[in-house]
């Protein structure tokens, strides 16, 4: 069995939060990154589709734009930029329901054998509510993911898991750009039994009108992470 390895973040890693902070919690934005790959034989190149980018809150919700996606439809709203920083490092500037969804070329899938996404961030409040979301819509909670005795694990594939951050957060607010939250996304391959991690890291500052009014980078190109293979 191979395993593929696409970076990694260094440090313990944390679940993300399960319940929304005290307080009324009021997202500004859709933070919406769609990772695409190449390559084969355990070396494959990741980057984020030009699709990438802020995206409006639907009036009824995000699940709109979930479904939209999810059936390989145009996301609804007007786009706007990411900064994006160094490899898949980006950015966040607003309250938002961040998005992460895997095309398909080589049928990578989130896991189901714990959480799809774990974060080095210990802070509680800043990220929670972690969902899973099957390709045939149904909504899977992290806290739900590892299985009861005599339960079995969902067998329909996960291409989405979505998260709400708080913006900023604390290290975001540290002036230095290399203090960042760090990410793990957990994804497997069903059809060969290959596994892997890809580590994006946010840079969570909250700042989107300064950003905004000092030229930010233009979140169209694509950055990208490189793996190798592991045993």
């Amino acid at each position: 069995m191979s395993k593929i390895k696409i970076h990694h973040s260094p440090g313990k890693m944390h679940r993300i939060y399960e319940d929304t902070p005290s307080g009324t919690w009021m997202p500004e934005r859709i933070a919406y990154l769609l990772l695409t790959y190449t390559g084969s034989g355990g070396v494959y190149s990741y980057s984020y589709e030009s699709a990438s980018g802020y995206y409006p809150v639907p009036q009824d919700g995000v699940g709109d734009f979930l479904d939209a996606i999810r059936n390989h439809q145009t996301p609804p709203g007007t786009r706007t930029d990411i900064t994006f920083l160094n490899g898949l490092d980006f950015m966040l500037e607003y309250k938002s329901f961040l998005i992460f969804q895997l095309d398909r070329p080589n049928d990578w899938q989130f896991r189901f054998s714990a959480d799809g996404i774990t974060t080095t961030d210990v802070t509680l409040g800043e990220y929670f509510e972690l969902y899973h979301i099957l390709d045939s819509g149904a909504s899977v909670p992290g806290s739900r993911i590892n299985p009861l005795p005599n339960v079995p694990l969902p067998t329909d594939p996960c291409h989405i898991a979505y998260f709400s951050a708080v913006s900023p957060s604390l290290r975001g607010s540290n002036p230095d750009p290399a203090v960042m939250d760090g990410f793990n996304l957990y994804v497997f391959r069903p059809n060969d039994g290959g596994n892997g991690t890809i580590d994006p890291d946010i840079k969570n500052t909250g700042h989107h009108q300064k950003a905004r009014g000092k030229g930010a980078k233009d979140g169209r190109k694509s950055p990208t992470g490189r793996g190798k293979r592991t045993r």
